[in-house]
């Protein structure tokens, strides 16, 4: 299956003129900037766990994220893991991206090399999580 040329999701209007997004080519552009993010945040999770639970053990800190909970229905554990569980959703993401592009369209390498760098990030992030 092929993945027809949208206008949707391949043009970006400009004024009057349009301009063609490799969609590969710009995620590529940015998986630097992810690994920037994501590294110190990962290397970091186990220090802000404890940290987290500490917290948790206080009194006045404990009432704050019991009403958070109840609140929005998520503890601060919740919402801190959220930001590494976006990774493997990029990587999903991308991987039904180059099943569904052609070999032979014009952005299948640059996604297959998007791919490549997601899963390089997603293998850092689960080798901190466990």
């Amino acid at each position: 299956a092929s993945c027809p040329t949208s206008p949707s999701l391949t043009t970006e209007r400009v004024g009057r003129s349009s301009k063609t997004t490799d969609i590969g080519a710009a995620f590529n552009k940015r998986v630097s900037l992810l690994k920037t993010v994501y590294e110190p945040y990962l290397a970091g999770w186990t220090k802000l766990q404890e940290a987290v639970q500490r917290l948790k053990e206080k009194s006045k800190y404990s009432k704050f994220f019991n009403k958070q909970q109840q609140l929005t229905g998520l503890g601060i554990s919740s919402y801190l893991i959220m930001p590494i569980q976006r990774v493997p959703r990029y990587v999903l993401l991308i991987r039904e991206l180059v099943k569904k592009t052609d070999p032979d369209h014009p952005e299948y390498e640059s996604l297959q090399k998007a791919l490549k760098s997601i899963q390089k990030i997603a293998k850092v992030c689960d080798s901190h999580i466990k």
